[in-house]
C-alpha cells in the first residue's frame, strides 16, 4: 500500500445520458453501445495524453496534465459522438455529458480522492446531454479563446457552497445555436 500523495490536477468525468433506462430496456444492446463508448473515449483521452483512473459503470473518470488537453479531448469526444449519431438512428444512438474541473487530489493506490474529485463528479451531473460543463477555476486557467455561457452559481448535490459553472461549446456554430437564457432554462428543467 503506497503513501498518499497530494497534488493539483485536471479532472474529467463523463457518463452516458439515460444509461439506467437503456440497460433496463435492452441490456445486451446497451452493453454493446457501452463497449463502443469506451473505445471512443479511450482513444480521445489517450490522444490528449490523459489517463483513465477508472470506469464506474458507464462513467469514466480521467485526469490530464493540463486543462487545455482535457478540453481538447472533451471536444473531440463530443464531435465524434455527434457525427456518430448522424449515422445511427433511434436505439443505436447515445450521448454523454462531461464535467471538467481543476483542483487538488489525494492519490492513493492508483486512485484519486478528495473534495475536488467530488466537485468534478457533481459538475458532470449538471451538464446537459451532449455537452461539456466546466468549473470556473478550470475555465480561468484555460488558455486560448473558447465559447462558453455561464450557468451562474449552481448548488451541486452534497456540496455546501454553490459553484460557478459554465457550459463549454465545441465550436462557434454550436455556441451560436443557443441563447444564454435557453441554456439557463435547460439547466432548470
Amino acid at each position: 500500500m503506497e503513501n498518499p500523495i497530494k497534488r493539483k490536477t485536471n479532472l474529467f468525468f463523463s457518463d452516458i445520458v439515460g444509461y439506467s433506462k437503456m440497460i433496463a430496456n435492452n441490456e445486451s444492446h446497451t452493453l454493446d453501445l457501452l463497449k463502443e463508448h469506451d473505445i471512443i473515449l479511450k482513444k480521445e483521452i489517450n490522444a490528449k495524453e490523459g489517463t483513465i483512473i477508472k470506469h464506474i459503470g458507464d462513467a469514466i473518470f480521467a485526469e490530464f496534465s493540463s486543462i487545455n488537453l482535457a478540453v481538447e479531448a472533451s471536444i473531440a469526444i463530443q464531435k465524434e459522438l455527434t457525427h456518430r449519431n448522424t449515422i445511427y438512428r433511434g436505439k443505436d444512438q447515445f450521448s454523454i455529458r462531461i464535467g471538467l474541473h481543476q483542483g487538488n487530489v489525494v492519490e492513493k493506490d492508483g486512485d484519486l480522492f478528495g473534495n475536488d474529485v467530488n466537485l468534478c463528479s457533481r459538475i458532470e451531473n449538471i451538464a446537459l446531454s451532449g455537452s461539456i460543463a466546466i468549473s470556473d477555476s478550470a475555465l480561468n486557467d484555460l488558455e486560448g479563446n473558447w465559447y462558453t455561457h455561464e450557468y451562474g452559481r449552481v448548488k451541486l448535490k452534497n456540496i455546501p457552497i454553490p459553484q460557478k459553472v459554465h457550459r463549454l461549446y465545441i465550436d462557434k456554430k454550436e455556441f451560436q445555436q443557443y441563447r444564454h437564457e435557453d441554456v439557463i432554462n435547460q439547466l432548470i428543467d
